[in-house]
């Protein structure tokens, strides 16, 4: 084995380790959610992609049946996992842009090309579509390979440009990154797969692979520790360093804020008549709305906890919040009447404002609101 292709084994071999390491890591909560299901098998097949392709380079012409072999099915295992790891990010970018699952149906045709070429990367050693093996047990790329490689591009970039127009109507800043971040995963495989390309024997899609792999999954910890799991929505964590930033920002301090302090009217009874997984529904048809309704970028959305809900605007006049509680209303309403269901969502909203945060925390902006729902429910 020539030092080049240890070298490249050795960096195939890193990706493995660190991917190993992130999937390891992910798997010690037990709260698994569909999302994060999703995401580990794109992992799972980042790491037979690593092993493959680790393999690919020690055996590559090297003599012998066992080493031709090991050839025909390190390739296979790459190919075939790389085909898969994109179908899998696809589903899992549609999940996080959309809260839905793709339908059966949909998903019957959908994985019609990867089972396809598993097939055909089985039937390698007697129909080469994709690469051959030389009488030496050398590797050779073939037309196939190329066109295969055109068919995963496009996949990546129709992946990335949903991410990008979604990133177009989301209102809030957090979402906004996200669509960002998923978006640009394709960047580091691109660049890898041209220079593989490029210059045969040198590895670098699977390290680079492995890079979108830790940016993503930084990116998935942050969303699972500032978000609650239910709503996609900020949690309290997020609220609380959403405060302790704008105690600290001196430009944010003067501006003005406003706070809104919202429920579901009638919330327990929807629990109560119709069981938890309708409320759950509830909850999560009221963040929508909040979500469409809430556009400026200067707005933090928060579930408070159950069903109540905080809204914090900065730069905003008490006009400006009273015309907010119409347009929420409103949304409702309409909301009610496209999507006519057992339940009818309504809410109590309460509010405070304050000119500046030099003499108001913005904690005792949200107690003011609170006071203020809780007079807003009474007069109701």
């Amino acid at each position: 084995m020539t030092a080049l292709k240890l070298l490249d084994a050795g960096l195939d071999l890193f990706a493995f380790a660190m991917i190993l390491i992130l999937f390891i890591s992910n798997h010690k909560d037990k709260g698994m959610t569909y999302d994060t299901i999703l995401f580990s098998k794109v992992e799972i097949l980042f790491l037979c992609c690593a092993l493959g392709e680790a393999l690919s380079w020690v055996f590559d012409s090297q003599p012998g049946g066992f080493s031709r072999f090991m050839i025909y099915f390190s390739n296979g295992l790459f190919m075939t996992c790389e085909c898969f790891a994109m179908g899998y990010w696809y589903r899992y970018v549609h999940y996080r842009l959309t809260g839905k699952t793709l339908s059966s149906s949909r998903l019957k045709y959908y994985n019609v090309p990867f089972y396809a070429l598993a097939i055909l990367m089985a039937l390698a050693p007697v129909l080469p579509l994709f690469y051959t093996v030389d009488a030496s047990n050398t590797y050779h790329r073939t037309t196939g390979n190329a066109i295969m490689s055109v068919f995963l591009i496009i996949l990546m970039f129709y992946t990335s440009h949903i991410a990008l127009v979604q990133r177009r109507h989301e209102q809030l800043p957090d979402r906004k990154n996200e669509c960002t971040t998923l978006a640009l995963f394709i960047v580091p495989l691109i660049i890898g797969g041209i220079l593989q390309l490029m210059f045969y024997g040198i590895s670098s899609i699977i390290p680079l692979g492995a890079l979108s792999i830790l940016i993503v999954d930084l990116n998935l910890k942050n969303h699972r520790i500032m978000q609650d799991p239910l709503t996609g929505l900020n949690n309290r964590g997020a609220l609380d360093r959403y405060m302790l930033a704008s105690a600290s920002d001196s430009g944010k301090r003067s501006d003005s804020y406003g706070v809104m302090m919202l429920d579901i009217d009638r919330f327990k009874e929807i629990n109560d008549t119709y069981g938890h997984a309708i409320g759950d529904q509830a909850l999560i048809e009221f963040s929508s709305v909040l979500k469409k309704t809430c556009y400026a970028d200067r707005t933090f959305l928060c579930r408070y906890g159950g069903d109540e809900f905080v809204i914090i605007i900065r730069n905003v006049t008490i006009d400006d919040l009273q015309a907010l509680q119409g347009r929420i209303k409103a949304a409702l309403l309409q909301h009610n009447m496209d999507h006519p269901a057992d339940y009818i969502l309504k809410t109590s909203i309460g509010t405070a404002h304050a000119t500046n945060l030099e003499h108001t925390a913005l904690n005792e902006l949200i107690v003011k609101a609170d006071q203020s729902l809780y007079l807003s429910k009474r007069q109701s």
